[in-house]
């Protein structure tokens, strides 16, 4: 019998309560290693659904994050290219929308040097084939790509349940709503003696083994902090944290006299936000200044215009002038959107292609603590010195205006290219340029007419100034 088998049947007890969690992801052995086997079960009716109901082949598509990768995106060792039909990353189905993989050593796998380091398993599960030309994806909520950590030796502990509906997002629930508690410990070279559940700083209950189960009713409005420490014989522990938020309950207040529907800054180091979401209960400021968590502090105010349509709007004090924020709403506990009137956003799919000679000291985007397009805020940006003026345009009669997508123009395809170019445009007689379109669009290779945010100038050709 394989070293994996004997894991997986040693792992047995986990197996069951683990798929009863309703989790999109599920993983035997609860803690995998690096150097050892895993059996992965993935629910095609959880996370973006793109696979709810199909019944052809299912492939995984997969690689992995290590200490070499630069981004989530960045993976590596993929195990065949997309669309490249392997045996091994067939996914077998056990149960309608149920698929199974099961990959008896990690680093074999997908064959990674001993010397390399694996952080994570990165996957996406896709239907064998295209049918015109639009493949079945089965991803996380939002479409984000799926994530399976990979654990070291020593104790460790994790929680099963709450499962929430992202790796980013608790999980909300109604007041009264009973919520189920599980969580998991394993020790090398040793046995868990002892699992406690705290909520804040208070024991709710604990056991003497490496299996921690119990139901807790949400009481109180609001964020509810749990945290589950486990300790092995020889006094060594581990410690995991979750929270899930009950009923949020805006204080209904009307907005500053004439705030306006964005980002308004009030002085050096404030700023008032407000988001105009019809039909929406509930709005979060998440972002770089509360660690993108959801807390009750920055639960927005609502201003009621009738019983389907209000505004959510929150002042920010104590911000440091000069700085980036970046931030998110989140709207009803499961939509992030950034401020539709953002001058600037970063984005998680394109930024990193962008030439830093091109754009020099471009914000990182949040990798890790968000998804989807993220908004910035900075209440004393660097001001623009106009070295002219007195500028006066030539009479529209006399206009030769040269239609520029400065993606074509200059291989640099940047601003700061195109302004030693000036002289040659005027000496062809040509007095005005209009630009293509150059607010934000979809990628970094663009016409311009698939704009995404109208008052955010796109980042691939240059800063504002």
């Amino acid at each position: 019998m394989s070293s994996f088998l004997k894991h997986a049947i040693a792992a047995c007890l986990l197996f069951f309560p683990i798929l009863a969690t309703a989790q999109l992801i599920s993983t035997v052995p609860a803690f995998p290693t690096a150097d050892g086997g895993i059996e992965i079960t993935f629910d095609a009716s959880l996370g973006n659904a793109g696979l709810l109901g199909f019944t052809g082949d299912v492939y995984a598509h997969t690689g992995v994050l290590t200490n070499l990768s630069t981004s989530p995106s960045a993976w590596r060792y993929v195990v065949s290219g997309w669309g490249v039909n392997i045996e091994k990353a067939k996914m077998t189905r056990i149960a309608p929308n149920k698929y199974r993989l099961t990959i008896p050593n990690i680093r074999s796998y997908y064959n990674v040097p001993a010397s390399e380091q694996i952080l994570k398993l990165a996957m996406v599960f896709r239907s064998a084939t295209a049918t015109n030309g639009v493949w079945r994806e089965g991803k996380g909520v939002g479409g984000t790509d799926i994530f399976i950590d990979l654990y070291s030796g020593g104790v460790n502990v994790r929680f099963l349940q709450p499962a929430t509906p992202n790796a980013f997002t608790p999980l909300f629930v109604t007041s009264g709503a009973d919520v189920p508690i599980f969580g998991v410990a394993s020790a090398t070279g040793s046995q868990i003696s002892s699992m406690k559940l705290f909520s804040g700083n208070t024991l709710l209950t604990e056991v003497a083994n490496d299996t921690l189960q119990t139901t807790i009713q949400a009481s109180t409005a609001g964020r509810t902090d749990l945290r589950l420490v486990a300790v092995d014989d020889l006094g060594r522990s581990d410690t995991a944290s979750v929270y899930f938020v009950t009923d949020p309950q805006p204080q209904v207040m009307a907005r500053p006299a004439g705030l306006k529907d964005g980002i308004t800054y009030d002085s050096p180091s404030s700023a008032t936000l407000s988001l105009f979401a019809p039909g929406k209960s509930h709005v979060y400021l998440i972002g770089d200044f509360n660690d993108w968590q959801v807390r009750d502090e920055f639960l927005l105010k609502r201003d009621v215009l009738k019983a389907d349509s209000a505004w959510h709007w929150i002042t920010l004090t104590g911000l440091t002038p000069g700085q980036e924020y970046g931030f998110q709403y989140l709207v009803d506990g499961s939509i992030r959107v950034a401020d539709p009137y953002s001058t600037k956003i970063l984005d998680p799919w394109n930024d990193s292609f962008i030439d830093p000679v091109t754009y020099p000291g471009l914000k990182p985007y949040p990798t890790g603590k968000t998804d989807n397009i993220v908004g910035v805020l900075n209440t004393s940006p660097e001001t623009y010195q106009w070295q002219i003026t007195n500028f006066t345009p030539p009479p529209k009669e006399k206009l030769v205006i040269y239609e520029l997508l400065v993606r074509d123009f200059i291989a640099a395809k940047n601003y700061e290219t195109l302004l030693d170019t000036l002289d040659y445009l005027q000496n062809l007689g040509i007095n005005a340029i209009e630009f293509m379109p150059v607010k934000e669009f979809e990628g970094n290779l663009s016409w311009g007419y698939n704009p995404m945010f109208f008052t955010a100038l796109d980042k691939a050709y240059g800063t504002p100034n």
